[in-house]
């Protein structure tokens, strides 16, 4: 049976360790490093299903890996979870918003590893392997957007992850939902709006596509 990759990067040996051992018990194949610049070799060298990344690393930092991550096409589509024990909860909220990832302090992320994983990498809103709307579709076993026929690539995670569950859904999601989806147990609700934001930035060129607001949620509009 196919094991997920999780690749975990902390400059600190004892919270890899814990992180490898929760990870093996999980299910999970556990790989582990301690800076920024080698977990860019694990990640090209072949591909992992997520990345729990320490914000506070010593050479290149959490957040520049996250933003390479985001900016490669490539590799955009892998999952990443932030964390931290030293920075102040409204810092994290901050980074959070910024860049559409979630952030958990680390002693939570170890206490909650198997709900927040399991929320990330399962499809959302039933798992079908293919759902289709007027001039879209997708199909979650490879991972494949079309519109009009042809693929939309370099879709991060976060943006592929909500859009797979407002074409599969009929009507408004409420944005609870959503925000499950993308930081499962979190509260930060603005996240979602982020998150919407740069899904429909993505969508621009394709005008008869659109993401509207209704009341606490949103629907997908294809004209």
């Amino acid at each position: 049976m196919h094991q997920s990759k999780v690749l975990v990067v902390d400059d600190e040996p004892d919270v890899r360790e814990v992180f490898f051992r929760q990870l093996v018990n999980f299910g999970y194949e556990p790989l582990s490093v301690g800076s920024a610049e080698d977990a860019l070799r694990i990640i090209k060298s072949g591909p992992v299903q997520l990345i729990l990344l320490d914000i506070v690393l010593p050479g290149i930092g959490g957040v520049d890996l996250c933003r390479a991550i985001q900016g490669c096409a490539i590799i955009a589509r892998t999952p990443v979870v932030l964390m931290s024990g030293e920075l102040p909860g409204d810092v994290m909220r901050a980074v959070e918003e910024r860049f559409g990832v979630a952030v958990y302090e680390k002693n939570e992320l170890i206490r909650n590893l198997s709900a927040v994983i399991s929320g990330l990498l399962h499809p959302p809103h039933g798992g079908r392997r293919r759902s289709c709307h007027h001039r879209l579709s997708i199909d979650r076993s490879r991972e494949v957007i079309n519109i009009d026929g042809q693929p939309l690539t370099g879709l991060p995670h976060q943006a592929y992850r909500l859009l797979c569950a407002l074409v599969g859904h009929d009507g408004p999601i409420k944005r609870e939902a959503l925000l499950e989806l993308l930081r499962p147990g979190g509260d930060n609700i603005s996240l979602v709006d982020v998150s919407i934001h740069r899904l429909r930035k993505r969508l621009l060129r394709f005008p008869y596509i659109h993401i509207d607001a209704t009341g606490n949620g949103y629907k997908l509009v294809v004209t």
